[in-house]
């Protein structure tokens, strides 16, 4: 995909139809919206790049691997939970205990409370 223009402050931009365009959900500000392409590519970067993770698993291969998400109830952290669990991963992930209810909603396999952390998962 590549998106050629003249920078940030164009008023307009000529979208092409193959581009993953989606719509700014009501429920967040544009501020939010402009953040999440940045969050995302972020998380891809660290699973799949860094992490060297398949994006799309085989199926024989679905929860087979495990992540430790670091901070899973921070912005980051819910993000990589989802986009974790999307790949096919098993998700542990740290909190405080007020976040366990939240991270365990967006997928998270094990969740260990920041008061109760031990080396052995």
């Amino acid at each position: 995909m590549l998106m050629t223009g003249n920078g940030t402050l164009q008023e307009y931009l000529l979208a092409d139809p193959s581009w993953p365009i989606a719509h700014k959900p009501r429920s967040i500000s544009f501020s939010e919206a402009a953040a999440l392409p940045l969050v995302y590519s972020t998380v891809h970067d660290a699973l799949v790049k860094h992490g060297r993770l398949p994006f799309q698993p085989k199926p024989e291969d679905v929860g087979k691997r495990t992540v430790l998400i670091l901070g899973g109830s921070s912005g980051t952290g819910s993000v990589a939970i989802q986009l974790a669990k999307k790949m096919g991963l098993k998700v542990g992930t740290t909190c405080s205990t007020k976040k366990v209810d939240f991270v365990k909603s967006l997928g998270a396999d094990e969740v260990r409370c920041s008061a109760h952390l031990c080396l052995n998962w």
